[in-house]
């Protein structure tokens, strides 16, 4: 027997409206991103500048060393080399407005601060808190 809200089967009534799903009808999620006046072309071109001048200056540098005697075939300077160009890629990034990895690593060691008055800029290097954190990385290794 039908009745105007739905059926009857077996004595049990199935509403009609049970198998209906309303979808919104306007998109109530997470907005949308705005990207402004960002050129892709430029942003290739400025994060290339910083990579060829980062390894220009490495280029310099390891030259200059290896004239005053230093190994620079060693595994372990060139390992630092590595790690150093790292931290001068982070830092001409930052300058063109580009974020890069090393950067809170450099925040959270280095401190400067600015004396105003003297026109002049200190900073401090943290070599306890990078201490600190490469105890805790042995102990976790441990």
């Amino acid at each position: 027997m039908a009745t105007e809200d739905g059926k009857e089967k077996a004595g049990v009534r199935l509403l009609m409206t049970d198998n209906i799903i309303k979808f919104p009808k306007k998109f109530n999620g997470k907005k949308m991103p705005v990207i402004v006046n960002v050129n892709p072309t430029s942003a290739s071109e400025d994060l290339d500048f910083a990579d060829n001048l980062a390894e220009g200056l490495m280029i310099g540098l390891i030259h200059n060393i290896g004239e005053n005697g230093i190994d620079i075939k060693n595994e372990r300077f060139i390992g630092d080399i590595s790690f150093l160009n790292e931290v001068v890629r982070g830092i001409l990034y930052r300058d063109i407005g580009f974020k890069h990895p090393i950067q809170p690593f450099m925040e959270a060691l280095v401190q400067p601060k600015m004396d105003k008055d003297a026109n002049t800029v200190t900073t401090r290097v943290d070599l306890n808190l990078l201490e600190d954190l490469l105890s805790k990385k042995e102990d976790d290794t441990s």
